[in-house]
């Protein structure tokens, strides 16, 4: 059994999975509109007017809202101290995330949302309008929004946001049914990977680590895996994985049909749903969230989506000379 595989909580019916741009932003204004009591949400992007409009509702209507949001965007747009005023003027407490994740080398970039302490609502993607489900632009995205209301796994988000709140550092050991940069997101993805025996489907929107196509390579080679990877066409650096995997038999192949907000992760009846890419950053520096969850029918649910996406971006993989890459 892999290391990540130990960390796994019992399998639920409880959870539900928000697929983007499929499903679209209500089922996520719905559940912001439910909150009774409090919601805790920490987030790099809150562009999304429904969503903005669903949180100063809920102010209004006496839940306590406190939203963490990055000081700057990846693009180093200026972010909380353009939103924050707008968030405080209707009744939200607002705070940057914490000064470690706002440097050279690191982000603030987990995306989750804590309801009532009884439900975690956590996502690859930020509350814009490309992450809530909108066809209506070019910049619709594959992205998820994962939904958990186990106790062991909201109490360890509220503990999270409550730290990143009070810019406390964590507890070693802290994290037990979540996955969290840089606390332990590192030892534990790999090990997730380490530990495949049958099947690996991979969305993500960077992958740069040497280890993990490492480790890839070797789940095809050594075990006889079924490893399909789907990246982002925007990164310079997957091109490079891109032609690795390939060389080493493994179909790997530009995310065409959106563009890609998603990393999210199957393996052998387990599902993998956070914000961390596949890259140092990722793994080390960045404030990141994700959770593994076993939920059967949310694995069939992923797997159907994945491997709609996955005969979409391989077909249109073409090669230069008109033949489609090798899958191996």
């Amino acid at each position: 059994m892999d290391q990540l595989e130990n960390q796994s909580l019992p399998p639920t019916t409880q959870l539900e999975l928000f697929p983007q741009p499929d499903t679209g932003r209500q089922p996520i204004i719905d559940l912001i509109n439910s909150a009774t009591r409090t919601i805790d949400a920490e987030m790099d992007e809150l562009t999304d007017l429904e969503a903005l409009s669903a949180l100063k509702t809920a102010a209004q209507r006496g839940v306590q809202v406190r939203v963490l949001l990055a000081p700057k965007l990846r693009t180093g747009e200026s972010n909380f101290d353009l939103y924050a005023p707008v968030l405080q003027a209707a009744g939200i407490e607002a705070k940057p995330t914490p000064a470690k994740f706002d440097t050279e080398d690191s982000l603030a970039n987990a995306r989750f949302l804590v309801l009532d302490q009884s439900r975690l609502l956590v996502g690859t993607t930020s509350f814009s309008v490309s992450g809530l489900g909108d066809f209506t632009t070019a910049a619709a995205s594959r992205s998820f929004w994962l939904l958990d209301p186990r106790p062991e796994v909201v109490a360890e988000a509220q503990a999270l946001f409550n730290a990143d709140w009070a810019q406390e550092d964590l507890v070693d050991g802290a994290f037990q049914a979540l996955t969290v940069t840089p606390e332990n997101s590192h030892a534990r993805i790999l090990g997730f990977i380490h530990g495949v025996q049958r099947v690996l489907y991979i969305y993500t929107q960077e992958m740069s680590l040497e280890n993990v196509t490492d480790a890839l390579i070797s789940a095809r080679n050594t075990r006889c895996v079924d490893v399909r990877v789907l990246v982002s066409d925007h990164s310079t650096a997957n091109q490079t994985t891109i032609q690795q995997l390939q060389s080493a038999g493994i179909p790997a192949y530009p995310y065409t049909r959106y563009a890609l907000a998603a990393n999210a992760f199957l393996a052998d009846g387990q599902l993998f749903i956070g914000s961390q890419t596949f890259t140092y950053e990722g793994f080390f520096t960045n404030r990141e969230l994700g959770e593994l969850v076993t939920d059967e029918a949310l694995v069939d649910q992923f797997t159907d989506l994945f491997l709609v996406d996955f005969e979409f971006s391989s077909a249109m993989a073409v090669t230069a000379d008109g033949s489609e890459p090798s899958q191996g």
